[in-house]
Protein backbone atom coordinates (compact mmCIF):
# COMPACT_ATOMS: atom_id res chain seq x y z
CA UNK A 1 0.00 0.00 0.00
CA UNK A 2 1.66 3.54 -0.85
CA UNK A 3 0.85 6.08 1.83
CA UNK A 4 3.80 8.78 0.58
CA UNK A 5 2.81 12.43 0.75
CA UNK A 6 4.79 15.36 -0.63
CA UNK A 7 4.19 18.64 -0.56
CA UNK A 8 1.45 18.88 -3.31
CA UNK A 9 -0.49 15.76 -3.30
CA UNK A 10 -1.10 12.70 -1.67
CA UNK A 11 -1.13 9.59 -3.54
CA UNK A 12 -3.33 6.18 -1.34
CA UNK A 13 -3.05 3.35 -3.90
CA UNK A 14 -4.33 4.36 -7.05
CA UNK A 15 -6.32 7.97 -5.63
CA UNK A 16 -5.22 11.48 -4.88
CA UNK A 17 -6.53 13.87 -2.22
CA UNK A 18 -5.53 17.05 -0.70
CA UNK A 19 -2.85 17.52 1.70
CA UNK A 20 -5.27 18.28 4.42
CA UNK A 21 -6.77 14.94 4.34
CA UNK A 22 -3.34 13.73 3.15
CA UNK A 23 -1.47 14.33 6.44
CA UNK A 24 -4.06 13.27 8.45
CA UNK A 25 -4.00 9.61 7.33
CA UNK A 26 -0.46 9.38 7.27
CA UNK A 27 -0.17 11.03 10.70
CA UNK A 28 -2.39 8.29 12.38
CA UNK A 29 -0.77 5.17 10.09
CA UNK A 30 0.37 2.09 12.09
CA UNK A 31 1.27 -1.31 11.95
CA UNK A 32 -2.58 -2.29 11.13
CA UNK A 33 -4.88 -0.51 12.61
CA UNK A 34 -5.35 2.93 11.45
CA UNK A 35 -6.19 5.44 14.28
CA UNK A 36 -8.52 8.25 13.21
CA UNK A 37 -10.49 8.34 16.38
CA UNK A 38 -12.11 11.42 17.97
CA UNK A 39 -10.79 13.61 15.18
CA UNK A 40 -12.90 16.57 13.28
CA UNK A 41 -12.99 15.05 9.85
CA UNK A 42 -16.52 17.15 8.91
CA UNK A 43 -16.95 17.75 5.03
CA UNK A 44 -13.86 15.66 4.08
CA UNK A 45 -13.56 13.91 0.80
CA UNK A 46 -12.70 10.07 1.13
CA UNK A 47 -13.98 9.23 -1.75
CA UNK A 48 -12.42 6.28 -3.96
CA UNK A 49 -9.75 4.99 -0.85
CA UNK A 50 -9.14 2.05 0.83
CA UNK A 51 -9.72 2.89 4.40
CA UNK A 52 -10.48 -1.26 5.50
CA UNK A 53 -9.39 -1.16 8.90
CA UNK A 54 -9.49 2.50 9.92
CA UNK A 55 -11.00 3.33 13.01
CA UNK A 56 -13.13 6.57 13.30
CA UNK A 57 -14.76 5.74 16.42
CA UNK A 58 -15.91 9.01 18.35
CA UNK A 59 -15.50 11.42 14.77
CA UNK A 60 -17.19 13.98 13.84
CA UNK A 61 -18.11 13.07 9.77
CA UNK A 62 -20.67 15.26 9.31
CA UNK A 63 -20.34 16.10 5.36
CA UNK A 64 -18.23 13.55 4.52
CA UNK A 65 -17.82 12.08 1.38
CA UNK A 66 -16.69 8.27 1.12
CA UNK A 67 -18.33 7.29 -1.68
CA UNK A 68 -16.79 4.52 -3.59
CA UNK A 69 -14.50 3.37 -0.45
CA UNK A 70 -13.45 0.33 0.94
CA UNK A 71 -14.63 0.55 4.21
CA UNK A 72 -14.67 -2.60 5.08
CA UNK A 73 -14.06 -4.13 9.16
CA UNK A 74 -13.63 -0.21 9.24
CA UNK A 75 -14.79 1.50 12.81
CA UNK A 76 -17.14 4.30 13.52
CA UNK A 77 -18.47 3.93 16.81
CA UNK A 78 -20.55 6.52 18.22
CA UNK A 79 -19.24 8.80 14.94
CA UNK A 80 -21.51 11.58 14.28
CA UNK A 81 -21.73 10.83 10.38
CA UNK A 82 -24.91 13.18 9.84
CA UNK A 83 -25.25 13.72 6.35
CA UNK A 84 -22.56 12.01 5.59
CA UNK A 85 -22.21 10.05 1.53
CA UNK A 86 -21.16 6.34 1.33
CA UNK A 87 -23.01 5.75 -1.64
CA UNK A 88 -21.44 2.57 -3.78
CA UNK A 89 -18.65 2.19 -0.80
CA UNK A 90 -17.97 -1.34 0.86
CA UNK A 91 -18.94 -1.28 4.34
CA UNK A 92 -19.44 -4.96 4.70
CA UNK A 93 -18.13 -6.22 8.40
CA UNK A 94 -18.06 -2.66 9.44
CA UNK A 95 -19.19 -1.19 12.87
CA UNK A 96 -21.20 1.68 13.04
CA UNK A 97 -22.33 1.05 16.66
CA UNK A 98 -24.77 4.16 18.36
CA UNK A 99 -23.27 6.17 15.61
CA UNK A 100 -25.31 9.09 13.99
CA UNK A 101 -26.33 8.46 9.98
CA UNK A 102 -29.52 11.09 10.06
CA UNK A 103 -29.96 12.28 6.41
CA UNK A 104 -26.82 9.95 5.32
CA UNK A 105 -26.72 9.27 1.68
CA UNK A 106 -26.17 5.43 1.23
CA UNK A 107 -27.66 4.03 -2.15
CA UNK A 108 -25.66 1.04 -2.94
CA UNK A 109 -23.87 0.87 0.05
CA UNK A 110 -22.65 -2.40 1.14
CA UNK A 111 -23.34 -3.16 4.70
CA UNK A 112 -23.37 -7.07 4.79
CA UNK A 113 -22.47 -8.44 7.93
CA UNK A 114 -22.29 -4.75 9.38
CA UNK A 115 -22.50 -4.23 12.97
CA UNK A 116 -25.29 -1.38 12.71
CA UNK A 117 -27.11 -1.52 16.69
CA UNK A 118 -28.59 1.39 18.83
CA UNK A 119 -27.41 3.42 14.74
CA UNK A 120 -29.92 6.20 13.43
CA UNK A 121 -30.72 6.37 10.04
CA UNK A 122 -33.30 8.47 10.14
CA UNK A 123 -34.53 9.91 6.90
CA UNK A 124 -31.33 8.59 5.52
CA UNK A 125 -31.44 7.60 2.08
CA UNK A 126 -30.32 3.91 1.49
CA UNK A 127 -31.30 2.83 -2.37
CA UNK A 128 -30.72 -0.75 -3.18
CA UNK A 129 -28.43 -1.23 -0.39
CA UNK A 130 -27.18 -4.53 1.23
CA UNK A 131 -27.34 -5.84 5.06
CA UNK A 132 -27.46 -9.19 4.96
CA UNK A 133 -26.89 -10.67 7.96
CA UNK A 134 -26.56 -7.64 9.31
CA UNK A 135 -26.76 -6.62 13.44
CA UNK A 136 -29.69 -4.12 13.29
CA UNK A 137 -30.97 -4.81 16.98
CA UNK A 138 -32.61 -1.02 17.97
CA UNK A 139 -30.92 0.53 14.73
CA UNK A 140 -33.41 3.35 14.10
CA UNK A 141 -34.53 3.90 10.82
CA UNK A 142 -37.19 5.96 11.16
CA UNK A 143 -38.51 7.47 8.02
CA UNK A 144 -35.85 5.74 5.79
CA UNK A 145 -35.58 5.24 2.11
CA UNK A 146 -35.06 1.47 1.72
CA UNK A 147 -36.17 0.83 -1.59
CA UNK A 148 -34.81 -2.63 -3.11
CA UNK A 149 -32.96 -3.24 -0.11
CA UNK A 150 -31.72 -6.72 0.78
CA UNK A 151 -31.32 -7.61 3.88
CA UNK A 152 -31.71 -11.52 4.44
CA UNK A 153 -31.18 -13.25 7.35
CA UNK A 154 -30.64 -9.88 9.98
CA UNK A 155 -31.11 -9.50 13.44
CA UNK A 156 -33.26 -7.01 13.85
CA UNK A 157 -35.28 -6.82 17.07
CA UNK A 158 -36.67 -3.93 18.57
CA UNK A 159 -35.61 -2.41 14.89
CA UNK A 160 -37.46 1.47 14.47
CA UNK A 161 -38.67 1.33 10.79
CA UNK A 162 -41.39 3.76 11.40
CA UNK A 163 -42.58 5.79 8.16
CA UNK A 164 -39.58 4.13 6.35
CA UNK A 165 -40.12 2.79 2.56
CA UNK A 166 -39.15 -0.89 2.30
CA UNK A 167 -41.07 -1.04 -1.06
CA UNK A 168 -39.30 -3.84 -3.15
CA UNK A 169 -37.28 -5.12 -0.85
CA UNK A 170 -35.87 -8.27 0.27
CA UNK A 171 -36.09 -9.14 4.01
CA UNK A 172 -36.45 -12.95 4.11
CA UNK A 173 -35.30 -14.46 6.96
CA UNK A 174 -34.79 -11.65 8.87
CA UNK A 175 -35.67 -11.55 12.85
CA UNK A 176 -37.97 -8.38 13.47
CA UNK A 177 -39.34 -9.57 16.74
CA UNK A 178 -40.75 -6.50 18.47
CA UNK A 179 -39.58 -4.08 15.37
CA UNK A 180 -42.37 -1.16 14.72
CA UNK A 181 -43.51 -0.79 11.48
CA UNK A 182 -46.07 1.69 11.91
CA UNK A 183 -47.52 3.75 8.56
CA UNK A 184 -44.24 2.15 6.95
CA UNK A 185 -44.72 1.41 2.79
CA UNK A 186 -44.10 -2.25 2.50
CA UNK A 187 -45.26 -2.90 -1.53
CA UNK A 188 -44.07 -6.38 -2.92
CA UNK A 189 -41.57 -6.36 -0.14
CA UNK A 190 -40.78 -9.88 0.63
CA UNK A 191 -40.87 -11.27 4.41
CA UNK A 192 -40.87 -15.01 3.67
CA UNK A 193 -40.25 -16.52 6.53
CA UNK A 194 -39.38 -13.57 9.01
CA UNK A 195 -39.86 -13.21 11.91
CA UNK A 196 -42.02 -10.73 13.30
CA UNK A 197 -43.18 -11.55 17.02
CA UNK A 198 -45.20 -8.91 18.73
CA UNK A 199 -44.64 -6.46 15.82
CA UNK A 200 -46.13 -3.29 14.96
CA UNK A 201 -47.61 -3.37 11.79
CA UNK A 202 -50.22 -0.88 12.25
CA UNK A 203 -51.81 1.31 9.32
CA UNK A 204 -48.70 0.16 6.82
CA UNK A 205 -49.16 -0.02 3.09
CA UNK A 206 -48.44 -3.67 2.35
CA UNK A 207 -50.06 -4.12 -0.88
CA UNK A 208 -48.35 -7.27 -2.71
CA UNK A 209 -46.10 -7.81 0.18
CA UNK A 210 -45.44 -11.60 0.59
CA UNK A 211 -44.74 -12.91 3.83
CA UNK A 212 -45.33 -16.55 3.71
CA UNK A 213 -44.16 -18.69 6.35
CA UNK A 214 -43.76 -15.73 8.58
CA UNK A 215 -44.51 -15.54 11.82
CA UNK A 216 -46.70 -13.25 12.91
CA UNK A 217 -47.76 -14.61 16.35
CA UNK A 218 -48.81 -10.81 18.97
CA UNK A 219 -48.38 -8.94 15.92
CA UNK A 220 -50.35 -5.57 15.99
CA UNK A 221 -51.90 -5.45 12.16
CA UNK A 222 -54.61 -2.62 13.07
CA UNK A 223 -55.76 -0.60 9.85
CA UNK A 224 -52.96 -2.44 8.29
CA UNK A 225 -53.84 -2.43 4.24
CA UNK A 226 -52.38 -6.10 2.92
CA UNK A 227 -54.60 -6.02 -0.90
CA UNK A 228 -53.49 -8.98 -2.53
CA UNK A 229 -50.93 -9.95 -0.34
CA UNK A 230 -49.83 -13.41 0.26
CA UNK A 231 -49.98 -14.63 3.99
CA UNK A 232 -49.74 -18.20 2.86
CA UNK A 233 -48.53 -20.78 5.85
CA UNK A 234 -47.91 -17.69 8.09
CA UNK A 235 -48.70 -17.90 11.76
CA UNK A 236 -51.11 -15.55 12.88
CA UNK A 237 -51.67 -16.78 16.66
CA UNK A 238 -52.94 -14.04 18.79
CA UNK A 239 -52.42 -11.21 16.28
CA UNK A 240 -54.52 -8.31 16.05
CA UNK A 241 -56.34 -7.85 13.09
CA UNK A 242 -58.71 -4.71 13.63
CA UNK A 243 -59.72 -2.53 10.75
CA UNK A 244 -57.11 -4.64 8.36
CA UNK A 245 -57.70 -4.91 4.65
CA UNK A 246 -56.98 -8.27 3.31
CA UNK A 247 -58.95 -8.21 -0.29
CA UNK A 248 -57.85 -10.50 -2.34
CA UNK A 249 -54.68 -11.77 -0.10
CA UNK A 250 -54.25 -15.29 0.11
CA UNK A 251 -54.12 -16.71 3.39
CA UNK A 252 -54.14 -20.48 2.55
CA UNK A 253 -53.08 -22.50 5.27
CA UNK A 254 -52.13 -19.62 7.72
CA UNK A 255 -52.14 -20.37 11.43
CA UNK A 256 -54.97 -17.88 12.55
CA UNK A 257 -55.78 -19.01 16.12
CA UNK A 258 -56.95 -16.88 18.51
CA UNK A 259 -56.78 -13.99 16.27
CA UNK A 260 -58.52 -10.56 17.67
CA UNK A 261 -61.01 -8.42 16.31
CA UNK A 262 -60.64 -10.37 12.56
CA UNK A 263 -64.37 -9.31 11.20
CA UNK A 264 -65.98 -12.38 9.00
CA UNK A 265 -66.93 -9.90 6.27
CA UNK A 266 -63.03 -10.22 5.54
CA UNK A 267 -63.56 -13.82 5.15
CA UNK A 268 -65.45 -12.89 1.99
CA UNK A 269 -62.88 -10.54 0.24
CA UNK A 270 -59.74 -12.76 0.28
CA UNK A 271 -61.58 -14.45 -2.72
CA UNK A 272 -62.26 -11.02 -4.56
Amino acid sequence: MNAYCDIEVFTYGQSTIFPSTAILLRTHLSNSIYNMVNKNLANMDFSKLNLEYFDFSGSDLTGVIMTQSNLSHAKFIGAIMTNIVLSGSDCSNSCMRGANLTDACLNNTILEKADLRYACFKNAVMNSAVLSEAQLRNTNFNGANLNLVVMRHAYAREVNMSKADLSDADLSGTDFDSGNFYRARLAKTIFERCYLVDANLSKVYGKNAILNSAVLMGANLKSARFKKASFAHASLNNANLEDVILKGANLTNANMKNVTNYKEEHKECLLQ
